[in-house]
């Protein structure tokens, strides 16, 4: 759509009536309509009479309230005359229309104007939510306000309660669309929706559910997600090309990659702020600044990035402002021949030579306000010479970093932008974090961890697999957080206030719904919800970039905010939680009579009562949110991640959480905001599977490492609010003074080597974030003690106890395999922890982390993690399951093992475990079908009557008739193909699969070769060439297997697929798995063969005697026959009972599948079926005409199908005097040895003619089977 007639459209708002502006927006839209309520116009008090709604008038802004226009109601049957030929659109200007209120398939579009000049998110949403309160049908509403109007959108579904109303659920945002100036993003956005824009990007508009969905698709957070991502990681491959960014000297691409995702999530968080208004515009106009700042007769490079970036990131938002600081102003470092070791003070700004004008240069930076919190802290070290930032860098190395202008402004030749900077410029951002209720189409906080995410793949340079796969790090979808956070803060609340006999689990629940309503609560109960709340300990302990904490925030911030509205209990609580906390401190120091220790805690308490009646001076509601997410996330949220960059991140979307709710008012100090808190001992980068395993009760010296470590504790609690540069500096000095005391004490009563955990624990410094630690203790990293107890006697009988300190522990930990290469030294060094008891076989590294998280609640803690499926089936979770299936309460599992959460191949479940006692506990077991909500519950028992089956989605008792089988492992050698990656050892990294792959035969390609995604049902779609007998092929590969395996008839099956016969030779990777008869391999001997008849059968005769039973037992069957068991429903139906991964199948899997020992003339017409089927699935001509193959082959199916079931199921069907296997007999003719084709034709025409007669007894006993055996066909066919 014309952009222009949009803009003339925006315009008018502020030259004609609102009312008849607002008709000309959507006209010019596309959208008319002369259906309209009888009072179209009404004030809020009008409309208050016809809502039953509790919302507080204040919250809606009724104050504010202009007048509220109904403007149009569009139906199916002004839709219906619409087309793609644009100039027809007036037909819709037409004889006049009924509004029709019950109408629930229409929208009805609305227009309030408001007097205020700008209004937050959740004021818009509750104000749209009001106003759908009033009609039936969904109200699309546009808001005015200043010179900005915003279009806001409800989805609303059907009561599930009551069938005759709507639920209103999401509300999504087109916020702040300047009418002056409107932003690019949004034109592009209008364009989209307007009607022109729909049906040109090919939506087809023919009723009011084509129009729902084209605007749903259109208003897709994910895809404007997507297409930034896009833009994004182009930038990044370029960047990472074209800089030179060494960490302490070195440029490998590792630290260029590292120095870049740095780079560029401190320029997401600017540009954030910069919404905010806190960064000067000027400072992202180039032409503005080489024109009257930048020096034109500097030469040197990287101008932008120096002048500009550096002196932001480090001289101006980690510095105070030059009116609230006279004493040291934002000022150019003097010149070096006067100040010779100025170029080590981080707080000057650099580069003077690089501007026109240094003083205007200053101006520039001015009016931002100092930040805090670290975030902006310069990486150079000064004291060990170390650097990544370069910022502290002496003239004379100017060239060590290059990162030229042409990164952050560049347009190609048709204005697609290509720099950083014009990148932002072409998108919409907003400040505030979407919600599962409330999401605007803009680019919100949270895609600082999408990006990480994303970019982290880029991390590991070196191997063929991305670091994303390795580290097994996948970002958790927001509605999966929100549900998990919600659950696991319900079941906490729930028991935190049972503990206190107060039994209110249903109003819980409803207080975190996202609804106005509140329960009706005792002042009791509210008193002890906000206590709960205001002391839950939470841990993320493989955080990433802060999703779950950040969810965490958000959601108990707004369960405060309902049960406390004016902030007043809360921020009594507050007050409790620091005089218990300090009082503990000067008990500690009177036990031990160090009167500065008490000083100083007196000192810390005091400060945090000035510093708390500071924050809660705030008498604005709006501004209430602060204060509740400042004090949460000093007293309730952690997180470790073993990735310091991904640490960064998450500190940033906790200050953009900060920062939004606080208002710059210039007429106060630092413009009103209150700095930022430090986060470095509420968010740590360690290795959280590494336990300091310290023994305390055996070191004679404790008393004296105590009386420090209460002054270290103190000494960090005064950091997290520290806001001067000097303050921060004076405290750093303590803690690292304080440390080396600890040495000291240490070195003097021991002699010889200080023991390792000792030192590491000490020489392990908070505010150094760039190194990872490399273990985890809560204790001594958050200050934090599960014991509740003044005697230091009892923590050092308690060993293990002083880390039970965490009510939840939830997250996302990551997924990674056994053989995976990058993860060996870490398994090695969990391994030798010897403090894991569930570590079995090839454990995944999800298993310690349950194993950990479990061991570091408080008794009544929960852990709630999203892990791979393969956890309900893998034997090397076996220890796992049996260790909480005993020791702890499993409140609940949600399987989503239909459900494709993230960007890989992983399946996932949801498992909460409580640390209690278990012998009454019922399980919540739930499987999530085709949508995350849509839900099945299993049945309910006790969690004493389960077996490991508590963690399988299914009845895993198999039903069957297993009189006189074999199992398949007993009849066929079954294994994965070869792996054609280089070998790890002596060809790593020298070629990859599909180097050795091609489309057509040659010399030295001549194997022909398949994968699991060509096989289909009894076919095989296609085939390639693989490369052999060279250099590389086989000897080099990862895993050839043996050659004898391919040159044998066998079953060719998938992991995900259905399976094929072959026998003509055909080799294949590993995404296939092979069955052989044993009799084929008897005079084949080799390792494979022989561990695999070790560890499946572990025979106690002679190898070789056993595996003559083996190819005896094999004799007595045909491969076709066993194809056939292996395709049918009940095969699948076993395989899923019995699987070890929900992602796919396995060989050990096959190998249990029973097998109905009969005599070859009855597996004759299973043989038979399998001809005809193979046949028609290659057949390029239509057999039958007027019917397709596919219809054929498909009956054949079918009736194989009930042939299979009648093998298991033998005795029912006798019974039931139902017969499929004989009937078939009596018809099926084999064409096996046939060689005209015609011929085989006419005898299958023949045979499905017969089976489909309408007097074919094998069509009526299918019609009886799924009569009389409905109860078994039922079960095995159910998912």
């Amino acid at each position: 759509m014309d952009k222009q007639k949009i803009i003339d459209a925006l315009s008018l708002f502020r030259t004609k009536d609102t009312y008849s502006a607002a008709m000309n927006f959507w006209n010019t839209l596309g959208y008319f309509s002369d259906r309209q309520p009888e009072q179209y116009s009404f004030s809020f008090e009008e409309l208050k009479k016809n809502i039953d709604s509790n919302i507080k008038p204040e919250k809606l802004k009724s104050e504010e309230w202009v007048n509220l226009y109904y403007l149009f109601q569009i139906t199916d049957e002004e839709i219906k005359h619409l087309n793609s030929k644009m100039e027809q659109f007036d037909i819709l200007k037409r004889e006049q229309n009924k509004f029709n209120n019950y109408e629930i398939n229409s929208y009805l579009f609305s227009f309030l104007e408001l007097k205020g000049n700008s209004y937050n998110r959740s004021i818009l949403s509750d104000i749209t939510r009001f106003i759908n309160k009033h009609y039936l049908i969904p109200t699309i509403l546009t808001i005015k306000y200043g010179d900005n109007i915003s279009i806001v959108i409800c989805d609303r579904r059907i009561s599930k309660k009551d069938q005759n109303r709507d639920v209103i659920e999401k509300v999504t945002l087109i916020k702040d669309i300047n009418i002056v100036n409107p932003h690019r993003a949004h034109l592009e956005i209008l364009s989209d929706i307007s009607l022109e824009g729909l049906i040109s990007t090919g939506y087809k508009i023919y009723n009011f559910n084509t129009l729902h969905k084209a605007w749903k698709d259109v208003l897709n957070i994910e895809e404007l997600n997507k297409k930034f991502y896009i833009n994004i990681r182009e930038w990044f491959y370029n960047a990472r090309n074209t800089i030179t960014f060494p960490i302490n000297g070195d440029n490998s691409e590792s630290n260029r990659t590292e120095n870049l995702i740095r780079l560029l999530t401190r320029m997401i968080f600017v540009w954030f702020i910069k919404e905010k208004g806190l960064v000067d515009n000027r400072l992202f106009d180039y032409n503005l600044l080489k024109k009257e700042y930048l020096n034109p007769e500097c030469l040197e490079n990287s101008q932008y990035y120096k002048a500009i970036l550096q002196n932001l990131f480090f001289a101006t938002l980690n510095n105070e402002m030059n009116k609230d600081n006279p004493e040291f102003n934002r000022q150019f470092m003097p010149d070096k021949k006067y100040f010779k070791s100025g170029y080590r003070n981080q707080f000057y700004y650099r580069y003077g030579r690089m501007f026109s004008n240094k003083d205007k240069a200053l101006e520039l930076f001015e009016d931002t306000p100092f930040l805090n919190g670290g975030l902006f802290e310069c990486l150079d070290n000064n004291a060990t010479n170390e650097r990544k930032d370069y910022f502290t860098n002496p003239i004379e190395n100017k060239d060590l970093i290059y990162v030229p202008d042409e990164l952050f402004f560049n347009l190609d030749e048709k204005g697609k932008p290509k720099g950083l900077i014009d990148i932002f410029k072409h998108y919409k951002f907003t400040i505030e974090e979407n919600t599962p209720i409330e999401e605007e189409i803009a680019l919100d906080p949270e895609l600082l961890g999408k990006v990480f995410e994303s970019l982290l793949s880029e991390w590991d340079v070196q191997n063929e697999k991305t670091k994303k796969k390795n580290t097994g790090s996948y970002y958790t979808p927001r509605e999966i957080v929100d549900y998990m956070v919600t659950e696991a803060l319900i079941t906490y609340l729930d028991s935190f206030c049972q503990e206190n006999n107060i039994f209110i689990y249903d109003k819980i629940r409803i207080l975190f719904e996202y609804t106005t309503i509140v329960p009706d609560l005792s002042s009791t109960e509210v008193n002890i919800l906000i206590q709960g709340l205001s002391n839950v300990k939470i841990l993320d302990p493989a955080c990433g970039s802060g999703a779950f904490p950040m969810g965490m925030l958000h959601k108990i911030v707004f369960v405060l905010g309902k049960l406390d509205p004016d902030n007043v209990l809360f921020k009594e609580e507050q007050k409790l939680i620091a005089q218990r906390a300090i009082e503990e401190d000067i008990n500690r120091a009177n036990e031990i009579n160090d009167p500065e220790a008490r000083t100083q805690a007196e000192d810390v308490l005091l400060r945090k009562m000035e510093r708390l009646e500071e924050v809660f001076s705030e008498k604005n509601p709006e501004y209430f949110d602060y204060a509740r997410k400042l004090y949460i996330i000093e007293n309730c949220i952690y997180g470790v991640d073993i990735q310091p960059i991904a640490i960064q991140i998450a500190k940033l979307r906790f200050f953009i959480s900060l920062i939004i709710e606080q208002e710059k008012d210039s007429s106060k100090k630092n413009y009103g905001l209150i700095p930022l808190p430090n986060l470095e001992t509420k968010l740590i980068s360690a290795n959280s599977l590494i336990p300091l395993m310290r023994k305390i009760k055996d070191e004679i010296f404790y008393k004296e490492i105590e009386l420090l470590e209460i002054k270290l504790k103190e000494t960090r609690k005064r950091y997290f609010f520290s806001k001067s540069n000097d303050e921060k500096r004076e405290l750093r000095n303590q803690d690292n003074n304080l440390r080396i005391k600890m040495m000291d004490i240490i070195k003097s009563y021991i002699h010889g080597n200080i023991p390792y955990e000792w030192e590491i624990m000490i020489n392990w410094n908070p505010f150094d974030s760039s190194k990872s630690a490399e273990f985890f203790d809560p204790f001594w990293m958050f200050n934090l003690s599960g014991i509740e107890t003044d005697d230091i006697s009892a923590l050092k009988d308690k060993e293990q106890s002083y880390n039970k300190c965490f009510d939840i522990v939830l997250g996302n930990p990551p997924y990674v395999r056994a053989d995976n290469p990058s993860i060996i030294d870490q398994r090695n060094l969990i391994k030798d922890t010897r403090y894991y008891e569930t570590l079995y076989e090839k454990w995944d590294l999800y298993i310690p982390f349950l194993e950990r998280s479990f061991k570091l609640l408080k008794p009544k803690g929960l852990f709630s993690f999203i892990i791979s499926d393969a956890y309900i089936a893998s034997k090397y979770a076996q220890l796992s399951q049996e260790y909480f299936l005993n020791n702890a309460a499993i409140n609940r599992i949600d399987f989503l093992s239909e459900i494709k959460l993230f960007d890989a191949t992983v399946r996932n479940i949801i498992i909460q475990v409580q640390n209690k006692d278990n012998s009454n506990n019922i399980p919540l077991r739930i499987i999530h079908k085709e949508n995350f909500g849509t839900v099945i519950k299993l049945p309910e028992k006790k969690q004493t009557e389960f077996s490991v089956d508590i963690f399988k989605p299914y009845n895993t008792i198999v039903i069957g008739e297993f009189n006189n089988n074999l199992t398949w492992g007993e009849i066929c050698y079954v294994s994965i193909g070869m792996v054609l990656n280089s070998h790890e050892e002596f060809a790593k990294g020298e070629f990859v699969k599909n180097d050795l792959i091609q489309d057509y035969s040659d010399e030295t390609h001549y194997k022909e070769y398949i994968e699991a995604k060509w096989i289909s049902r009894y076919n095989i779609v296609e085939t390639k060439y693989l490369e052999w007998d060279t250099d590389r092929v086989p000897a080099c590969i990862r895993r050839p297997t043996f050659p004898e395996l391919y040159m044998c008839p066998k079953i060719m099956r998938g992991r995900m697929t259905d399976a094929t016969y072959d026998n003509n030779n055909l080799c294949c990777n590993d995404s296939i798995i092979v069955s052989v008869l044993w009799k084929d391999l008897k005079n084949v001997f080799n390792k494979s063969i022989t561990s695999s008849i070790k560890k499946d059968f572990k025979p106690l005769e002679n190898l070789n005697d056993f595996r003559e039973k083996l190819e005896r037992n094999s004799e007595l069957f045909e491969l076709k026959y066993l194809l056939a068991i292996l395709n049918s429903t009940y095969a699948k139906y076993f395989l899923k009972s019995v699987r070890r991964s929900q992602i796919g199948i396995y060989p050990d899997d096959i190998k249990k599948i029973p097998v109905s020992v009969v005599e070859k003339n009855i597996q004759e017409p299973f043989c038979i079926l399998v001809d005809y089927i193979m046949f028609i699935n290659k057949c390029n001509k239509t057999i039958i005409e007027n019917l397709e193959n596919k219809t054929i082959a498909a009956e054949f199916d079918r009736v194989l199908d009930y042939m299979v079931l009648e093998l298991y199921f033998n005795f029912e069907m006798q019974k039931n005097n139902l017969s499929f296997i004989q009937e078939s007999k009596s018809i099926l003719k084999p064409i096996n040895q046939l060689d005209d084709e015609d011929e085989k034709k006419d005898i299958i025409i023949q045979c499905y003619n017969t089976m489909t007669n309408s007097s074919s007894s094998i069509r009526n006993n299918i019609s009886l089977a799924n009569i009389k055996l409905e109860h078994i066909i039922k079960e095995i066919r159910r998912n």
